[in-house]
């Protein structure tokens, strides 16, 4: 009897393992038919956790999610108080911009502007620390 039990809970477990495995290959095709103009999936082309996407702080964790889909407080607070989309540097405000292009920011590290977005916010915990860094001291939330 115990052994059977034992059996049975074993090809449970094996079961659940491969219904987990089918589910995300599923997902997985699904997100590879998502457009390649998915600012998140230039990103981040695998479904799957995020070594960086453990921060601390939960503030944090919020603004680094919100800039790996290019929709931030400073891109898209004007939505919500009905005015004009703002401008910098003569250009719209993105995340691109705020990140390699504003010549109005301070404290940009060196490798920012011959990056590209997806590698500036890669899941990488040092870069993630560097963009969190840059946009401490530029006092941007």
């Amino acid at each position: 009897m115990y052994l059977e039990e034992n059996y049975k809970l074993v090809e449970r477990i094996q079961g659940d393992f491969n219904i987990s495995n089918i589910l995300k290959k599923n997902w997985q095709t699904q997100w590879d038919n998502v457009s390649n103009t998915n600012k998140l999936k230039s990103i981040k082309p695998v479904i799957g956790k995020w070594s960086s996407s453990s921060q601390d702080k939960r503030h944090e964790e919020v603004v680094l999610t919100r800039l790996r889909v290019g929709h931030c407080n400073f891109t898209h607070v004007y939505l919500f108080k009905k005015e004009d989309k703002p401008m910098c540097c003569n250009e719209p405000v993105t995340v691109e911009h705020i990140l390699m292009k504003c010549s109005r920011l301070r404290f940009r590290p060196s490798n920012f502007p011959l990056s590209s977005v997806p590698e500036i916010l890669k899941n990488d915990p040092d870069s993630v620390n560097v963009v969190l860094r840059f946009l401490k001291n530029n006092k941007i939330n």
